[in-house]
């Protein structure tokens, strides 16, 4: 499907029994084709992907504070980039 795909969007919770790691095989699999990657997730999967260099991460602050374990705004909107994503589009979350 990446043959014809503009972009790609991988977002929310990954179905039980895939890897941690299944977003970053599936943002590596599209970077490898120079199909942009944009990715909505948190905890685990979202760290783990972040390794792979998604286009453009779209976390909340909570999702944000995960990555970086406080609640430095500052300090997590640059972590996903030294992570390896390229942009950031960060959300207060329900607000």
């Amino acid at each position: 499907m990446l043959n014809n795909a503009a972009a790609v969007v991988l977002s929310g919770s990954l179905p039980p029994g895939l890897p941690v790691d299944a977003y970053a095989s599936l943002i590596a699999m599209a970077r490898a084709r120079g199909v942009p990657a944009l990715l909505d997730a948190e905890g685990e999967a979202l760290t783990a992907a972040l390794a792979a260099a998604p286009d453009v991460v779209k976390p909340n602050a909570h999702e944000l504070a995960g990555v970086i374990g406080g609640s430095d705004p500052e300090a997590g909107a640059a972590a996903p980039s030294a992570a390896g994503a390229r942009g950031l589009v960060a959300s207060p979350g329900p607000e």
